[in-house]
């Protein structure tokens, strides 16, 4: 065997593909059924931190971005074909603002507080407007064109966050977007091995009405957390720092310990 030929081990496990899963089987998370399919029952989690307005049933998230993407690392081609408008606002109160005019604007959109602390926007008011599967970059450029007008009309101004950008996030921090298509063989393979194994029920993507009071109550627990002082419109505490360099107290005020015998070479001023 050369040192280019896989080992009739590790060709067995480039075949497994119940690996990846297996701790969620065992946890329950996922059932391996008699008949060697993969079950995963809908589900939706009780401290969600997105709104949905106006979703369309083309997008299957759970299956392509939570399953195939989270644990076997392939872009699903689904998520190739998503391209979203990207708007990051500074604080709770524009993000209120932002649910109600995603709302009035009747075009597929998300909005809320990132909880995902990798990707560098931990308690970041941001919202998503999406554009159909089939519409390409082309229909993407559209979608921002027709968010930006809308956004600039509603400001008045045209200086605000906004992008448009290709599938999700966390599929970009392993691949960037635009090399996605070098790997779509291998990708559509996986892909298509994985939707003979999985059985995955497809919930619907409406919003709850009884879920709203929650998200909203965690948007505001969430940006009180990261000092949002438009959170206090809400009636919550926002911790501050007092800041001491340039402050009215007098150094009296607090006087410091005098001698303190376990730090050596600290003396009285």
């Amino acid at each position: 065997m050369t040192a280019h030929e896989r080992s009739p081990y590790e060709m067995l496990r480039g075949m497994d593909l119940v690996a990846p899963v297996a701790n969620a089987i065992n946890q329950r998370i996922m059932e391996l059924g008699h008949d060697g399919r993969i079950r995963v029952e809908s589900w939706r989690h009780a401290d969600r931190c997105w709104l949905l307005f106006h979703p369309r049933d083309d997008r299957d998230c759970i299956r392509w971005n939570e399953i195939y993407h989270r644990y076997y690392g392939i872009v699903p081609k689904g998520c190739r074909h998503c391209w979203k408008v990207v708007h990051k606002v500074p604080n709770l109160a524009q993000l209120f603002r932002l649910a109600e005019i995603m709302q009035g604007m009747g075009l597929e959109a998300k909005c809320g507080v990132d909880s995902r602390p990798e990707y560098g926007n931990l308690h970041g008011c941001t919202g998503f407007w999406y554009t159909p599967l089939h519409g390409g970059l082309k229909a993407g450029r559209a979608l921002y064109k027709q968010v930006k007008e809308h956004l600039t009309a509603e400001y008045g101004t045209d200086q605000f966050h906004l992008i448009l950008k290709r599938g999700c996030t966390e599929m970009e921090a392993g691949l960037q977007s635009d090399q996605w298509d070098k790997h779509a063989e291998a990708f559509d393979e996986t892909e298509a091995a994985l939707d003979a194994l999985f059985d995955v029920e497809r919930p619907p993507r409406n919003e709850l009405d009884v879920m709203r009071p929650r998200v909203h109550a965690s948007w505001i627990r969430r940006r009180a957390l990261a000092g949002d002082e438009s959170a206090e419109i809400f009636g919550i505490h926002v911790a501050k720092t007092m800041q001491y360099q340039d402050s009215k107290h007098s150094e009296l005020d607090f006087p410091g310990l005098g001698r303190v015998p376990f730090c050596k070479g600290v003396d009285d001023e």
